[in-house]
């Protein structure tokens, strides 16, 4: 098996490996700088699994290619599902802050809160809801 990773054919699949890697390493970098890439990290790992084992193929053959694609199905799965768990956990919670953040300072003295009816809007006082009734 190594004598074909070294064969002149197959070492000809390594500058391209290095390229695609490079690309995708500036792809990941433009998207986490838009910020769009929160919470799908996992997103990221598994196209790049993807991308090498494509570049695999060639070098250990299809059927090898397949079953160690299995094998990072089965053990990258549950990873995955922890990783979304816990994203929509935090992503719940950070939502529950806000929310009651919200409640408490709407709730302060001279302010009805947003439960009761006639909440005024922030940034409003009193005398301009009254003239706006």
């Amino acid at each position: 098996m190594i004598e074909g990773a070294l064969s002149g054919r197959v070492l000809a699949l390594y500058p391209l490996a290095l390229l695609v890697g490079v690309a995708y390493a500036w792809v990941i970098h433009r998207i986490e700088s838009t910020g769009r890439a929160e919470g799908y990290a996992w997103l990221m790992v598994v196209v790049g699994v993807v991308l090498t084992l494509a570049l695999c193929a060639p070098v250990i053959g299809l059927e090898a290619t397949v079953a160690v694609g299995a094998m990072f199905v089965a053990t990258g799965v549950p990873m995955i599902a922890v990783t979304i768990y816990r994203y929509e956990k935090a992503r719940g919670e950070a939502r529950r802050a806000l929310y009651d953040d919200a409640e408490e300072t709407l709730a302060t003295p001279g302010r009805r809160s947003s439960r009761g009816s006639g909440a005024s809007a922030p940034g409003r006082d009193e005398d301009a809801d009254a003239a706006a009734r």
